[in-house]
């Protein structure tokens, strides 16, 4: 990027790290289209995560690429549900904020995914992850206070997919999303292969 363009860039918005060579641009963009998640494609992922969305000219400057190449990179990365628009609020102080961990009962595939169905329509879950150990479910849940976390936590041990549970409470105190970054081993926005 040319020293003018990166005067014009808005002084809240960082400029993106160098761009990327013509060569792992070109194996990154060819990844993206067949939606393999190579090293080329989280590396062109981790340069841009846990940063401010960077303008349209910044990105096609980072990716080597034109505008519109950029742009179609975008609608790949939306359309195979690589990039997706997040907002992380912080509850407030009467929120209450709970893991819930759930053993699951021998029972039919079928009641298991209807149980998977009913967290994912639930829209006080915020992340469900399938564990190994004395349980078999961590669903992460966010209620306005602890007693509705109680009655949610008590009609998710009715569930029939359901053997026995255990709920805490807990306090986020930090929430990082930088996936393609922790899988490089580079901190966010961080280049490994540089």
């Amino acid at each position: 990027m040319s020293q003018r363009a990166a005067s014009r860039s808005p002084p809240d918005r960082p400029a993106v790290a160098a761009p990327l060579t013509r060569a792992r641009n070109l194996a990154a963009m060819r990844d993206l289209a067949r939606g393999v998640p190579t090293r080329s494609l989280l590396t062109l992922l981790a340069r841009l995560e846990g940063a401010p969305w960077p303008t349209g000219e910044q990105l096609a400057a980072a990716l080597g690429v034109s505008r519109k190449a950029a742009a179609n990179a975008m609608a790949l990365l939306r359309q195979s549900g690589v990039l997706r628009t997040e907002m992380l609020t912080r509850p407030g102080e009467d929120a209450c904020e709970c893991v819930a961990y759930v053993r699951g009962r021998m029972v039919d595939a079928a009641a298991l995914g209807e149980f998977e169905g009913r967290l994912t329509r639930d829209r006080s879950v915020m992340v469900v992850a399938q564990i190994a150990g004395a349980h078999d479910y961590r669903i992460e849940a966010v209620h306005p206070d602890v007693a509705t976390a109680q009655a949610w936590f008590r009609s998710l041990l009715t569930d029939k997919a359901v053997g026995q549970g255990e709920l805490r409470f807990t306090r986020t105190v930090l929430r990082r999303i930088a996936t393609a970054a922790a899988i490089l081993g580079s901190k966010p926005g961080g280049d490994p292969e540089a």
